[in-house]
């Protein structure tokens, strides 16, 4: 099985590296510079890589196109369930980022051109 870790990286700042859930960063990110700081809680220990303190992951993947929060709004202040979601790792809401469905959102938090 081939195992892509998609990451993204901050301003050209490779000490700041973004990868989803419980993937480790690469080489060049040398040390932990934003571990423990704010509400991170990344232990390489234990495998536990880019997560909130409440297992919120620092990124999402979603494959397909949707409608995303106004600037500077939490995701979880637009999309209501995504936090059990993401806490539950993937069991329950799985349709949590559908603005489709009312009660999955708070409109007045989502991005309308």
């Amino acid at each position: 099985m081939i195992v892509v870790n998609n990451f993204i990286h901050v301003n050209d700042d490779r000490q700041k590296e973004i990868h989803l859930e419980d993937y480790a960063p690469t080489s060049k990110m040398a040390g932990t510079p934003c571990w423990g700081t704010e509400d991170a809680d990344s232990h390489p220990a234990t495998d536990r890589y880019f997560k909130t303190s409440n297992n919120l992951p620092w990124a999402i993947n979603i494959a397909e196109s949707w409608n995303y929060p106004i600037k500077m709004i939490q995701l979880t202040y637009a999309y209501l369930f995504f936090a059990d979601w993401a806490q539950s790792r993937g069991i329950v809401h799985t349709d949590w980022y559908d603005s489709s469905v009312p009660e999955n959102i708070n409109p007045d938090n989502i991005y309308s051109p």
